[in-house]
């Protein structure tokens, strides 16, 4: 990831001249945001799942047993 960081920031530099760190943190900052808000739902619905299937273990125990 740092290689394309870097490549990133050396393409807008030799493009535009100007310093490519300033976009490169930005597209960082983004990135980081976004990975955040996709992730979230997931990491719930799998919180959920784990919960779901601690509260059937002992249903699962107990049609097990007899």
């Amino acid at each position: 990831m740092v290689a394309e960081l870097s490549a990133i920031q050396q393409i807008i530099t030799s493009l535009t001249g100007l310093n490519g760190l300033p976009a490169v943190i930005v597209q960082c900052v983004v990135t980081t945001i976004y990975t955040c808000m996709l992730t979230q739902p997931i990491l719930r619905r799998l919180s959920m799942a784990i919960q779901l299937t601690a509260n059937l273990q002992p249903l699962v125990d107990s049609v097990s047993h007899s």
